[in-house]
């Protein structure tokens, strides 16, 4: 197992407005499998699954969300929110990972899916 402390950009856009995070984290690879861990700007512990064809992100509220981007993909889920769960669905447009050894290049465009209301998204995260 190999674990190294990385510097994490997080940029999500929505609707013209962005929302940026510059954090620290960790890169864990675990067998042949490879993670971020890193903590969002509301203290929730966000942990990601790192493959050529998707991203598993698993954000620890009570209860747990997961999260799967697979392009051409609809997954529905529960988000956790402090008023209660609420059913979505992400329909991933587009996903683009690029890797050179620790850093990450990744981009994903999206719909959100939100009681038949359908945002755009993008979510952008560099690891260094």
């Amino acid at each position: 197992m190999v674990e190294r402390a990385v510097k994490i950009e997080v940029k999500g856009t929505s609707d013209g407005q962005t929302i940026e995070l510059k954090t620290t984290g960790k890169y864990i690879k675990k067998n042949e499998s490879e993670y971020l861990e890193y903590l969002d700007d509301d203290n929730v512990r966000n942990y990601m699954k790192i493959e050529k064809d998707s991203i598993y992100l698993t954000k620890y509220t009570n209860p747990p969300t997961n999260m799967i981007f697979k392009e051409k993909e609809k997954h529905e889920f529960k988000y956790q929110t402090p008023c209660g769960s609420m059913d979505m669905s992400i329909l991933t447009k587009e996903l683009k990972v690029n890797q050179q050894g620790y850093d990450y290049d990744i981009c994903i465009r999206y719909d959100m899916i939100v009681s038949e209301e359908i945002m755009e998204k993008e979510l952008t995260i560099l690891v260094r």
